[in-house]
């Protein structure tokens, strides 16, 4: 029964394997692995760290979202009590009338202006996807190619990354997709201050000349909360787009780090004399060429350990 990680060969229960007459498959380091999570180093623990972190960040972000959908609500409702109270704004006081248009256009102007910054902090971390997840990049070798693979444990393996690359090809396509939303629900956010700011400018114009009616006033300050309320819509969908932004780096880095697990995992290697008492050979984080050089000089203990 095949006991190795590929489920290929009966390694480590029997050594070298009857299948394949190989050794040491299916381990990293010294440790024969049955499950992904066991391939654990530096590198590793520095990707779930910085995923955990991706997805916090998310949930901070959905939970920005939740705070200014209830903020469109609140000026919703503002907007419809000031509707109420001037039934006939014609008739009303005229003073009164202009000193509470004032103040709610200042308040407004603040909301949209701390939006507005909130915007700009997002867009400057937005410009480097690959920021806090390119670490991991390096250390992949797709394709895989081990010029030491000979057996089906080997093949296993090729197939199994083959698919992982596959996943994390679409995890990259899922992140150059949420970039290009969250910079479009940006250039939105934008366009809708810009119609904001430049109608606020007039209504403080308007509020400040007397001979401009008050129903005039009036329906200024209506403008002025649509388009408020328009600009806060398009922020819960910057909030939104950007949680998605996050999970999709994520989910980039969670799929480089199942292909770069796979990667070290070990297949079946050919015996040689005296394996029985040395370690199985460590290949993580060492180029090809390292590598060879680590076998050169195994060869030469080995040819000094005969004579």
């Amino acid at each position: 029964m095949a006991n190795c990680f590929w489920q290929r060969c009966t390694c480590p229960t029997a050594m070298p394997c009857q299948e394949h007459q190989g050794i040491w498959c299916g381990r990293f380091r010294a440790i024969v692995v049955t499950d992904l999570s066991q391939v654990q180093n530096d590198v590793v623990a520095q990707a779930l760290a910085v995923t955990q972190s991706l997805v916090s960040r998310a949930g901070d972000a959905d939970a920005s979202a939740a705070a200014t959908e209830a903020l469109q609500r609140d000026w919703e409702r503002r907007r419809a009590d000031f509707e109420q109270r001037y039934p006939n704004p014609d008739q009303a006081d005229e003073q009164a009338l202009r000193d509470e248009v004032m103040a709610l256009a200042r308040e407004a102007d603040d909301v949209a202006k701390r939006l507005k910054r909130e915007v700009e902090g997002i867009r400057a971390l937005a410009q480097d996807p690959e920021r806090e997840i390119d670490f991991l990049t390096p250390f992949l070798l797709i394709p895989f190619h081990d010029a030491d693979g000979y057996c089906d444990c080997y093949n296993r393996k090729l197939a199994k990354l083959s698919a992982a690359a596959a996943h994390l090809s679409g995890a990259q396509s899922a992140l150059l997709q949420a970039t290009r939303d969250i910079n479009a629900s940006m250039r939105d956010f934008v366009n809708s201050f810009v119609a904001f700011a430049a109608s606020i400018v007039f209504l403080f114009v308007v509020v400040g000349i007397p001979a401009i009616p008050a129903v005039s006033v009036f329906l200024a300050l209506l403008l002025i909360l649509v388009l408020l309320i328009a600009v806060i819509i398009e922020m819960v969908r910057v909030w939104r787009r950007w949680a998605a932004f996050y999970r999709a780096k994520a989910g980039l880095l969670q799929a480089r780090l199942l292909y770069y697990r796979l990667q070290h995992i070990s297949t079946c290697q050919m015996p040689f004399d005296g394996w029985q008492r040395a370690q199985p050979p460590s290949t993580e984080g060492r180029t090809r060429e390292q590598q060879e050089v680590d076998r050169h000089l195994e060869e030469q203990a080995q040819e000094s350990g005969g004579n």
